[in-house]
Order: C-alpha cells, then structure tokens, then sequence
C-alpha cells in the first residue's frame, strides 16, 4: 500500500515509517501541512496517517480535504493531546484516531487490518 505519514515530530515519522516498511508499504513523509497537502493533491494514497496539529495546514484540514477530494483514502489522525482532538477528528471523518505515544502494536495491527481488506 501506499501510505503518507506527516507529523512535525521528525522521531515519530522515522519510528513509524520503520514499521511500515518491514511490511512492504511504501511510504512517503511531510514534516509540515503544506508538504504533505502538497502530496495528498498530488498522489493516490491508501492511508493518510497525519498529526493533528501541524504547523501551515492542521491533520484535521488535511483530513476535510481528503475526504471531499480523495474518497476511499483511510485516514488516521493522531494526537499528543487526547479527548477533543479525537472527537473532532471522528466528527470530521476519520476512520481511526490514536493518541500519542502510539502503541506501536496496535498501530501495526490496524494498518494490516487496512493492508487486508484492500485485497
């Protein structure tokens, strides 16, 4: 699958880019909004995993954008700060919410989860 991971936390990204690519994904990284808007526009993606708050363009604008303009793309929204990031991001659409620090085996459970159904 091909999967974007944007954070501003560059250990996050790294961490969680290894993961996945022990998988066979490819990956691509945004440390900002605007890179990584940039690459939703222009690229088909299986998974949007964003950071709720980024500087330039939010994971929560990025997530609106995905879902009006890239329908079908699964997009996880993750958060150092849980409760209202969360309910805004379910509200918003997303298909799954993680709260920081990421567990990394349930992380890796729901993207082959994802990875399985696609099929």
């Amino acid at each position: 699958m091909k999967i974007l991971i944007a954070d501003d936390e560059t250990g996050v990204v790294e961490l969680l880019k290894g993961r996945l690519e022990r998988f066979g994904h490819t990956i691509d990284t945004a440390y900002d909004g605007d890179r990584a808007m940039r690459l939703i526009r222009d690229n088909a993606y299986d998974i949007l995993i964003l950071d709720f708050s980024m500087p330039d363009v939010t994971g929560l604008e990025m997530l609106q954008y995905a879902k009006k303009n890239k329908p079908g793309t699964r997009v996880v929204i993750m958060s150092g700060y849980a409760g209202m990031d969360g309910a805004l991001a379910e509200a918003a659409g997303a298909d799954h919410y993680l709260s920081k620090p990421i567990p990394l085996e349930e992380f890796e459970k729901l993207i082959q989860g994802y990875a399985k159904g696609k099929k």
